[in-house]
């Protein structure tokens, strides 16, 4: 039965195909989302168990589904959970009731996953309870572990693999331990049914714990318990068909068999507020000392940047008696042998007699070095000589690699600006900067004053590609002005002038370190999947670790106007192809929404990720924006748009997309404000990995909800605080919009990240780690 909570009256009555079959048992277990109401009927088919899916607004029967290796007692559907499209249901009975819990895709009815007891043992009902924890499913076995007392398990959604498991605190006081649970951010409230309470009456018993580090937090009871009450033996959430209820910091145990004004009349208790640790590690907080740096605090973060190891290098402002009126800045790092500490601090000679003023770009994309660009001042300092790239490996002080007004013999002139900076992910891989050379020096003239310098960790170059060079294009027309690069492992991606018939005199081009440079596209060419259109100017580029090239350009020619004069091509499936096109229709919506603008791309592994605006019927300010993944089958799949119902909160739908950051291999996190919810906590984070399953696994490359605004935290020391707002810094992406080019991210190949978080206290951390 399906009601309105705000009337209190009946919507509809939702019955299978056919109508109800003898011992179904179907609403045995019950979930619902914005989208559809999860069912379980763990008595059909012999008790071997389905899970209905009906459409939420229509009440259709969308779709039965079962096990793929389905038994008769198996019990699928005995426990169920949504989140988004995806469904988790328990069947305890499996293998003897050892039990098991499978994955489904509820947009399509298919199977995505099974997850067997890791324990194996006979009867201990894994699968009792389900829940989705972000990217992890949490499954309860009241009988299992070590004494039999219960246990609850987390495992990764993608990957399939065991993250933990979750024993009661206090063997021989917890039987039923995970008979049924609920997840809310990184609690986990566990009901053990058969537990004793703070008074040993065995009345049951309710444990929180912290998910994302599997630790105990606290025991709950009810403070009149009776004997056998079974306290904990129902806990019922939004997302989750058991009955312990959790909605933010607030839970609900039920005691279906505590006495009341009759025997067992049953009974529900509240509690409140629950707060657990941070979900990451604190790095840094506005307020504390910096270390090395006399006097002087933290008063503003810069975008920190972090590597494959989860290492961080952190610009700052400074605040304090040190910080000059807060007009000082530093360079924060954790970074390889060296402890958290101090790299490099304005206004302070580091002993070389330069002076740093002021901090430019910080790539940090390799384990043994990070880079970064300073202005400094001096005696002997010049505005021909005041910028320098430097090293930090962590074992010495930062190394100056190159410097303005140095001499570089390889491109025979002076340095007189350094200007974007990539790095490869490996020391073997080297580094690539952008630079431009003095012009009246050594012969340097407008014609060959710009180019790209290849170098190692020491700053010594390894190659070249000059401004006047012979260009790889069939007539071997010298490259005009070079002013930006990318790098990804061992190849890069630069766009360059073409000294040529103006017609043709830009092209983007591909360069293997050691090896050849080809082009990717010209101006003047016809640009595939346009008609006759060809390309006029190229507005940013990226490439992966495979050569994938992706690029922005805009068009021109017969039927280009001002509604279709720009898209995005790539050349990931072997040949150049057109990936979206402003005043295009978007593949799988409604007839006549189009792109209006394409705002972010990269490309990995063959698949494209960007995030477009839409235009077209039914499209408001309310919805007209999505991150797209364009997979290697060509197919379309939408991560997260605005308008649609947000992943693991309430109902509530995607508000603003308002920061996209993505890390190497498929990493990538979204910030977005949230609508039709109370203000207190309108604002959430996601997470995934959109290349790690699959293609047929394609609902598991979506994000999941891993942090949201207003969810209550305590450290333990201070008081309880609340989440007032969420940063994602930014760095994966430049201004035109091109991702991961070898600069600084927020996050890693393995999705650790950096966040910035701001709490009610007006206290801001900077936090680490990996949700």
């Amino acid at each position: 039965y399906l009601f309105d909570l705000s009337k209190g009256t009946l919507i509809r009555k939702l019955l299978p195909t056919g109508g109800n079959l003898p011992n179904a048992g179907l609403g045995c277990s019950v979930a619902i989302n914005d989208r559809y109401v999860v069912a379980g009927a763990a008595g059909r088919n012999l008790s071997q168990g389905t899970v209905a899916v009906f459409d939420r607004m229509t009440g259709d029967l969308l779709f039965d589904l079962e096990a793929s290796d389905g038994a008769n007692t198996d019990s699928l559907g005995d426990s169920v959970a949504v989140s988004g499209n995806l469904v988790l249901a328990g069947a305890p009975g499996d293998a003897g009731s050892s039990g098991a819990a499978y994955v489904f895709d509820a947009s399509r009815g298919t199977e995505l996953a099974k997850f067997d007891n890791p324990d194996g043992g006979a009867f201990d009902f894994f699968g009792t309870a389900v829940a989705f924890n972000g990217r992890q499913a949490v499954i309860g076995s009241e009988n299992g572990g070590d004494a039999n007392e219960g246990a609850v398990f987390l495992f990764d959604l993608l990957t399939q693999s065991m993250i933990r498991r979750i024993d009661p605190p206090d063997l021989g006081n917890s039987l039923g331990f995970g008979h049924c649970l609920d997840v809310e951010g990184s609690l986990a409230v566990i009901g053990a049914v058969s537990g004793r309470n703070s008074r040993d009456v065995l009345s049951g018993a309710a444990y929180v714990f912290d998910l994302a580090r599997g630790e105990f937090i606290s025991k709950l009871s009810p403070p009149d318990g009776d004997l056998f009450a079974s306290f904990g033996g129902t806990l019922s959430g939004a997302d989750t068909g058991n009955s312990v209820a959790l909605y933010g910091n607030r839970a609900f145990v039920g005691a279906p068999n505590q006495d009341g004004a009759v025997p067992q009349a049953g009974a529900v208790y509240g509690f409140y507020p629950l707060a657990g640790p941070l979900p990451l590690d604190t790095f840094a907080a506005v307020g504390d000392f910096v270390p090395g740096a006399i006097d002087a605090v933290y008063s503003q973060f810069g975008d920190p940047v972090i590597n494959d190891n989860g290492q961080i290098m952190l610009p700052s402002v400074l605040g304090g008696p040190g910080s000059k009126g807060g007009k000082r800045f530093a360079m924060v790092a954790d970074i390889f042998s060296r402890n958290y500490g101090l790299v490099a601090q304005s206004g302070v000679d580091p002993g070389s007699g330069l002076i740093p003023v002021r901090f430019g770009q910080v790539t940090n994309n390799q384990q043994d070095l990070a880079l970064f660009n300073v202005v400094v001042s001096g005696a002997g300092v010049t505005p021909a000589n005041n910028q320098l790239l430097f090293g930090y490996d962590g074992d010495t002080n930062p190394l100056q690699l190159f410097r303005t007004g140095d001499l570089v013999p390889a491109m025979g002139g002076v340095l007189s600006k350094i200007g974007e900076v990539a790095q490869g992910r490996q020391n073997f891989q080297g580094q690539v900067a952008a630079v431009e050379l003095a012009k009246g020096i050594n012969g340097v003239t407008s014609a060959d004053d710009s180019g790209l310098l290849f170098f190692g960790s020491n700053g010594v170059p390894t190659a070249t590609i000059q401004e006047g060079d012979a260009s790889p294009l069939l007539a071997a027309d010298p490259y005009g002005t070079i002013n930006r690069v990318g790098l990804v492992e061992n190849v890069a991606v630069f766009r360059a002038g073409i000294q040529s018939d103006p017609a043709g005199n830009e092209a983007v081009f591909r360069h293997l370190l050691g090896g050849a440079t080809e082009v990717v596209a010209r101006k003047g060419d016809t640009a595939p999947g346009a008609g006759a259109a060809v390309f006029q100017t190229f507005l940013g580029e990226t490439i992966s670790a495979f050569s994938d090239t992706a690029f922005r350009a805009t068009l021109r020619g017969a039927g280009v106007t001002s509604k279709n004069n720009e898209g995005l091509w790539s050349d990931h499936s072997g040949s150049l192809q057109l990936i979206a096109r402003k005043g295009d229709q978007v593949p799988g919506m409604d007839a006549g929404v189009v792109y209006s603008r394409i705002l972010q791309f990269s490309v990995s592994f063959s698949e494209v990720f960007f995030v477009a605006k839409l235009a077209g019927p039914g499209i408001k300010k309310t919805n007209d924006c999505a991150a797209f993944l364009l997979q290697s089958d060509d197919s379309l799949l939408v991560l997260l748009r605005e308008g649609d119902e947000a992943p693991g909160c309430d109902g509530a739908k995607v508000g603003v997309l308002q920061r996209v950051e993505l890390g190497y291999f498929g990493s990538c996190a979204i910030v977005a404000s949230l609508a039709g919810t109370p203000a207190a906590r309108n604002q959430a984070l996601w997470s995934g990995d959109y290349l790690d399953p699959n293609l047929s696994d394609q609902e598991l490359r979506r994000p999941f909800l891993q942090f949201r605004k207003g969810s209550l935290h305590s450290n333990l020391v201070s008081n309880i605080v609340r989440t007032r707002s969420i940063v994602l810094p930014k760095g994966s992406f430049d201004r035109s919009g091109a991702g991961l080019r070898g600069a600084g991210s927020p996050i890693n190949s393995s999705g650790q990240m950096a966040i910035c978080v701001q709490f009610d206290n007006r206290a801001k951390e900077l936090l680490k780690g990996k949700f």
